[in-house]
């Protein structure tokens, strides 16, 4: 169709560049890290199926497997798969828990779950966290299927360049990929393909790769009363990099964001983050050099360079090799140049050392705690007790992700919603915003932290009060902590049920029902004691009246 792309190629062009500073980082990462990931298709339009040889720099894999272990970490401890690992709430604690919109929350978070276990949602963001803790930054797609429902696409290094919004948000993904000549003609329609694709398909050459760009980014100029594709918020344009300037496969719309960006730290108002993998580069490129030293001191050691006689010149010298000789000729003895004798534990005690340093730069003990606890029965608050400082310097990377998967789970309710696969909203939540809230392992381990500092600050209360008992004072220490809103507060991060959390109104009219009984019962005890007394004096003599005579006389 008839587009001039010439905008969004200077804008491509401007993104590339900005990331180029990245870009060799970004190979040794890979060289080193994960040789199979990332996506360089420079200026040539390369098969997505290259399977050259592409580990040549590794000879030991402790980087690789200790970020393999730190995305699993991530899964394992946000997005389990076997686990109801987010809900659904609004932000007033009255409104979720009555009982209508409970039950349509709690529902929406069923169907959500259920649709990304019937999807590639789970390997799609397995990919997302190895693409985090290696490069820092990770992006996936999801998009509305009419087949699947929805289909998501994690992106790698390389394949995207990212730009941001005035409040330095992720908002504009440029990518880069390829399509064969027959995805492009099945996808787009031949009349919307450019003539080199009309030209191979008209020849057959299916298979031929063709580099295509995809853009995302808010959609400026549109007319905010018209619902079609090329008025909604978010613009989609396809175009072919070789094809036409004026020519674009196809130009949509999405009604929000369809992609998500994650972080693992960055720096300021950087677009892209840094990484666990940048962090252990260095020792993870050491641990290759002192595998290499390992095997030449190995290999001189076992098979040193020797002296031999020129009458060897030639000799098959091969396990099992047989040479003639003539025991007149003299001797043909072989002696090493020099002999060797390489102290191997203190290489393979420094290789161990530099590869706990790298495990433990990819937080792999956390992921122990996690996978170990599932077999222990260990609950959060175990974990945070155990590794509660670690927690603490990861706190802002779990935030982050939290922030990139819950875009994800509005774009699932958005896209289910497109299709009616949704219950009817009830009246009270019309018009009211709905939040997720996160109960996977790791992040109830996260909020255990916070659990922690208000147990330490009411012991420290109780132990101050009675030291001011001890001496004498009044106690006044405990005057200054709100129990009930501690109370409150743990029960907020423990993610209890809403429904089995009194309010304070309540909490204080049961209060004021007990105060009542105790001192109905006071004062019924009191009753009973007087006429324990009463009876007693009665029957008390004194002379001829009783003591209760006596006394009543007396008045």
């Amino acid at each position: 169709m008839n587009l001039d792309t010439r905008p969004y190629r200077k804008r491509l062009k401007l993104l590339r560049d900005d990331f180029s500073t990245w870009r060799d980082h970004y190979r040794e990462l890979m060289d080193y890290i994960c040789p199979r990931k990332g996506e360089w298709l420079d200026n040539e339009s390369k098969s997505n199926n290259d399977g050259k040889k592409r580990h040549t720099n590794i000879i030991n894999f402790a980087g690789g497997r200790a970020a393999e272990i730190c995305a699993n970490m991530f899964q394992g401890g946000l997005t389990r798969p076997s686990s109801e690992w987010f809900e659904v709430e609004t932000s007033e604690p009255d409104l979720n828990k009555y009982k209508p919109v409970q039950e349509y929350l709690s529902k929406v978070a069923q169907l959500i779950r259920k649709a990304f276990s019937n999807t590639n949602f789970y390997s799609a963001v397995k990919s997302f966290y190895h693409e985090l803790c290696v490069f820092g930054t990770g992006v996936v797609h999801m998009e509305k299927d009419d087949e699947f429902m929805m289909r998501i696409h994690p992106y790698t290094a390389g394949q995207y360049y990212l730009g941001q919004s005035p409040a330095y948000v992720v908002d504009t993904c440029y990518r880069r990929f390829c399509m064969t000549v027959e995805q492009l003609v099945r996808k787009f329609g031949l009349d919307n393909c450019s003539d080199p694709v009309k030209a191979a398909y008209g020849q057959n050459q299916l298979d031929k790769w063709m580099n295509v760009i995809h853009v995302i980014q808010p959609r400026v100029h549109r007319d905010i009363y018209k619902l079609t594709s090329v008025n909604m918020p978010w613009a989609s344009v396809y175009f072919e990099e070789n094809g036409d300037e004026d020519m674009a496969l196809r130009v949509s719309g999405y009604p929000m964001q369809p992609f998500s960006a994650g972080r693992w730290f960055r720096k300021g108002t950087d677009v892209y983050g840094w990484s666990p993998g940048m962090d252990e580069l260095g020792d993870i490129k050491m641990l290759q050099k002192l595998e290499l030293k390992k095997l030449k001191a190995l290999d001189k050691h076992i098979d040193p360079p020797l002296n031999a006689p020129i009458g060897l010149r030639g000799a098959n010298l091969t396990p099992h090799g047989l040479n003639w000789h003539d025991p007149m000729a003299g001797s043909w003895q072989l002696s090493p140049v020099y002999q060797i004798n390489p102290n191997l534990d203190h290489i393979r005690g420094e290789i161990f050392a530099v590869v706990e340093r790298i495990r433990s730069g990819f937080w792999n003990d956390i992921f122990l705690l996690i996978s170990n606890s599932q077999d222990d029965n260990k609950t959060a608050t175990q974990i945070a007790a155990e590794q509660s400082e670690q927690l603490m310097l990861l706190g802002p990377v779990v935030e982050s992700v939290q922030e990139f998967l819950s875009v994800l789970i509005e774009r699932a309710y958005q896209i289910m919603s497109d299709y009616g696969l949704l219950p009817p909203a009830p009246e009270e939540l019309r018009g009211r915003e709905w939040r997720v809230k996160f109960v996977g392992i790791l992040a109830q381990a996260q909020r255990m932290i916070d659990i922690a500092s208000i147990e330490r600050w009411i012991a420290f209360g109780g132990n101050l009060e009675a030291t001011e008992v001890a001496s004498g004072r009044p106690p006044s220490a405990m005057d200054a902590i709100d129990i009930d809103g501690a109370v409150y507060q743990v029960g907020e991060r423990l993610g209890v049920p809403p429904e089995v959390i009194r309010d304070r109104k309540e909490v204080e009219q049961i209060r004021a029902q007990r105060q009542a009984q105790i001192q109905a019962q006071q004062e019924a005890a009191q009753a009973a004691q007087l006429a324990d007394v009463s009876k007693t004096m009665s029957e008390t003599k004194i002379g001829e009246k009783s003591f209760l005579e006596e006394t009543m006389g007396g008045r």
